[in-house]
Parts: C-alpha cells; structure tokens; sequence
C-alpha cells in the first residue's frame, strides 16, 4: 500500500486505501479511521492488520497534520 494525494480545495491530503480483502469479497465493507488532534494516519497503524482482511480500510492525514498544509496564496 502506498499513499496517494489527493487536492481537496486549497489542500493536498494525504490518504491510504489498504484492501487486503479475498478477491471473491465484493461486498467488504469500508472503514474510514480519522485521527484526532495532533496525530496523522499511522496513529492507526497497530490496528490495520487486525482488520485489513475483513474490511477495507480507508485512512487520511487531516488538513493541518504532517504535511497536509494550505496552500500558499493570496
């Protein structure tokens, strides 16, 4: 799994889809983890093995962690 970037108005947020799910799955429900204030995605880094073969798992750096800064502009 690598992380992708995505532009999101003035932001480039970073993201991660881990999907681990058995290829005959389709129906493999999606998990959105959020990271609260002063964190960023690898806060849940220890739970996506536990979960990544059940489900597929959907996680982001939120504007203002890490490097997912505004933009610069006028």
């Amino acid at each position: 799994m690598t992380v992708q970037t995505v532009r999101a108005g003035d932001v480039d947020l970073d993201y991660e889809l881990i999907d681990l799910t058995p290829p005959w799955n389709e129906a493999a429900d999606t998990i959105l983890m959020h990271h609260g204030y002063a964190r960023n995605m690898l806060f849940w880094q220890a739970l996506v093995p536990h979960l990544a073969g059940q489900f597929r798992i959907l996680r982001f750096n939120a504007r203002g962690s890490t490097e997912t800064l505004v933009m610069p502009g006028p």
